[in-house]
């Protein structure tokens, strides 16, 4: 299992996607309950819904994607729960894959964590999350978690940079 960690506004996402998509033809789905028929899938980072704006007060709960290559199938998993059967898009069942949470601001001085990983160890997830590794550490600062250039000004404004508004201050980044 392998993943990174990250603060990035919507043009730090715009300019990390453009660097990864320039090598190969990605498709992002995403994961969790299907709220329709068919999962919601897209050709482009730069075209996920509201990228940049954190969908929750916590990491661990904004807006994720299963990444896969645009050539491969996604398999959506049937999960027989006692409210009857949900369908759903994970990674248990796509293991040639990495997930990426975008997090982004919560408000205009708040930053939530976003992240890239893998759960997989196939050699497709590998080079899938090498894809994103590279440009991350070469485009971004690297403090407990890597910093797009825009956070980055947000830090130094005074800015909260966190993984929960809940937690306390002392648990940001620094």
């Amino acid at each position: 299992m392998s993943s990174a960690q990250f603060f990035a506004t919507a043009d730090d996402l715009r300019v990390l996607f453009q660097d990864v998509e320039a090598t190969q033809q990605l498709t992002y789905t995403r994961t969790g309950h299907l709220r329709g028929a068919t999962a919601e899938s897209y050709q482009n980072g730069g075209g996920l819904p509201n990228l940049g704006r954190a969908s929750s007060d916590q990491a661990i709960s904004c807006d994720t994607y299963l990444v896969t290559p645009r050539a491969a199938t996604v398999v959506v998993r049937q999960i027989d729960a006692t409210t009857g059967r949900v369908l759903t898009v994970d990674q248990l069942v796509n293991p040639d894959s990495v997930t990426i949470s975008v997090g982004g601001l919560f408000s205009p001085t708040v930053l939530i964590a976003g992240s890239v990983g893998t759960a997989h160890d196939t050699a497709i997830s590998r080079a899938l999350f090498a894809s994103w590794r590279r440009p991350i550490r070469r485009l971004w600062t690297k403090r407990n978690a890597y910093v797009g250039p825009e956070a980055l000004g947000i830090l130094q404004a005074g800015g909260r940079l966190t993984w929960s508004i809940a937690a306390p201050h002392e648990f940001d980044l620094a």
